[in-house]
């Protein structure tokens, strides 16, 4: 008798291109946020196109995709918007941010399981960029007509200038990710750096200060990655040198003087800042459990501070004040467990490739560009660019193996007896 091992039957996954074309468009249709006539009004609010394709990307990718992501990320995400629906029940009219928040989350998780390979994410950064770069050029034509005081708002009739960069820096951040790759195709590479000169042309436009450091920190981020490799920096001083080549030859040089000058001599909207976020933290201090619930906390703020006496409510104007006064130690905590689960590494990290690493330190500058905007802004919570970019790095991390679980001790099959004189008959 000779013992012949059992044979294993080997499957091939099948690949779906068109997932990665699903979100290319749903990237594309972020453009439309910008142009008042393509939003939606549902409730008295502007609901984002790229929702209706973020819907569908969910329904068709999330249910077979979402065991890719670590346990611990999907728990995070639960525990989350559970929290938030405890809050918010809390005081009356919290219904519009719950809805906003889930919608957003939505968008993120729907980007997370778009990716089946590198081609998908590839088509889902490009479709972002584009769209950003068509915002972009719909405020630059309008550069010759605003003031040094003023600037550009790409996002002109649905929110102030400030918002742009919530739109511009993730994809800046993705697009130079992807420039730095050296295989990519010479076509893709040039879309996507005209892209980035555009918008990156457009921020330095409007006199929106924290776009302006958010491109710094991008561009910081991008270099901690060229310096490995020769050729990674090459191609990152020529995608330097072409921004600032547009910038002088075609941006308005008097808007980012006057920016400067005015930061250098302080500013009243600045010290309001600071005395807002001091307001949010005795609002917490006050109410530590559940905060003073989200819809709440602006009159609250406004009631604190005496800024409100000619407005009914005062922004917080920082996330992060927001979560801790809005929602207490039961929203912080369940916000800083997110922020943990997508940042921390998994265990056998040193033992990934480069792929799953490289993906690994995009999703981790994603999130540092993250809590740097939303010092200065707490609707980075609804940006569909920045909650999308955020799930495509979550993606290019599921994708590459960042997550993937250890393969069980497998049983040896058992030997199968097989009578020598038979094989030799046979």
């Amino acid at each position: 008798m000779v013992a012949v091992p059992a044979p294993i039957a080997a499957s091939r996954p099948r690949r779906r291109f068109w997932l990665g074309a699903l979100a290319a468009l749903t990237g594309l249709a972020v453009a439309g946020s910008a142009f008042e006539s393509l939003r939606f009004r549902v409730g008295g609010m502007l609901v984002h196109p790229m929702n209706f394709l973020v819907l569908g990307l969910f329904v068709l990718a999330a249910p077979t995709r979402l065991r890719r992501l670590a346990p611990s990320l999907v728990l995070a995400i639960f525990a989350f918007l559970l929290a938030t629906l405890v809050v918010t029940v809390s005081e009356s009219g919290g219904t519009k941010i719950l809805v906003k928040l889930t919608v957003s989350f939505l968008a993120f998780v729907a980007a997370a399981c778009a990716v089946d390979e590198d081609r998908d994410f590839r088509l889902g950064v490009l479709g972002l960029a584009i769209a950003v770069a068509i915002i972009s050029v719909r405020g630059l034509s309008t550069l010759e007509d605003v003031t040094a005081l003023s600037g550009i708002n790409p996002m002109e009739g649905i929110a102030n200038k400030n918002a742009f960069s919530l739109y511009a820096l993730p994809a800046l951040l993705l697009s130079g990710h992807v420039l730095l790759r050296e295989d990519l195709g010479r076509l893709e590479r040039l879309i996507l750096g005209a892209t980035l000169i555009v918008t990156v042309v457009a921020i330095y436009s409007t006199s929106n200060r924290s776009g302006w450091l958010g491109v710094v920190v991008v561009l910081v981020l991008l270099a901690f990655r060229a310096v490995r490799r020769v050729r990674r920096f090459l191609i990152f001083g020529a995608v330097v040198g072409g921004v600032l080549y547009a910038l002088l030859s075609f941006g308005n040089l008097e808007i980012i003087s006057t920016g400067v000058e005015r930061t250098q001599a302080g500013l009243r909207s600045d010290a309001l800042r600071v005395t807002l976020v001091r307001a949010a933290f005795d609002a917490f201090l006050e109410h530590p459990f559940l905060g003073v619930s989200p819809q709440e906390l602006p009159f609250e703020l406004a009631r604190r501070t005496g800024a409100g006496a000619m407005r009914a409510e005062v922004s917080s104007h920082n996330a992060f004040a927001f979560v801790l006064a809005g929602g207490g130690l039961l929203w912080s905590l369940s916000f800083l467990a997110l922020g943990v689960a997508l940042w921390r590494r998994p265990w056998g990290f040193s033992r990934l490739d480069a792929d799953a690493k490289t993906s690994q330190l995009l999703l981790r500058s994603m999130l540092i560009l993250w809590v740097v905007r939303g010092m200065f802004s707490l609707e980075i919570f609804y940006a569909p660019a920045f909650m999308f970019g955020l799930g495509l790095c979550v993606a290019s991390c599921a994708a590459s193996g960042v997550w993937a679980r250890r393969p069980k001790r497998s049983v040896r099959p058992a030997p199968v007896l097989v009578d020598e004189r038979f094989r030799r008959n046979a």
